[in-house]
């Protein structure tokens, strides 16, 4: 027992470098860098802003990751804040495997209506971090 775990332990230091990082150069407890997110309306009215027709919609746009290990963003939306604790209550907007997404419309949504969004980006390690949380309500049309 005592010799299966030392040598356990002396394959985990093998596998690791002087510095604490694996031998891809990159700390297994490390989380991705986080995005920055935005969201701005960017729909339309169809009868110059002052009836009842039109498109309502929101673009979530985000800083890319630069990160080798990346491995998908996770975009949510709700009502109210605080999705991180909660995301649950939230509704799943999409995950998006290539780094190099960082945008996504959102013509989900109704006149006149608050939505919060967040990103959660995660890593090959299943390390996560979460982006700012951003919220806008939607213009009345």
């Amino acid at each position: 027992m005592k010799k299966r775990l030392l040598l356990s332990i002396l394959t985990a230091v093998a596998l690791m470098g002087c510095d604490g990082t694996s031998s891809s150069g990159v700390s297994p407890d490390e989380a991705p860098t986080a995005s920055t997110l935005s969201v701005e309306y960017t729909g339309s009215t169809l009868d110059g802003g002052s009836g009842t027709s039109g498109n309502c919609e929101l673009t979530v746009s985000w800083t890319q990751c630069p990160d080798d290990d990346f491995a998908s963003y996770t975009l949510y939306r709700s009502s109210t804040s605080g999705i991180s604790g909660d995301t649950a209550s939230a509704d799943l907007m999409g995950t998006f495997s290539s780094s190099s997404t960082v945008q996504f419309v959102d013509n989900s949504v109704f006149w006149d209506t608050p939505y919060y969004y967040i990103l959660l980006t995660r890593d090959d390690g299943r390390n996560y971090s979460w982006s700012n949380e951003v919220n806008i309500t939607t213009p009345t049309y």
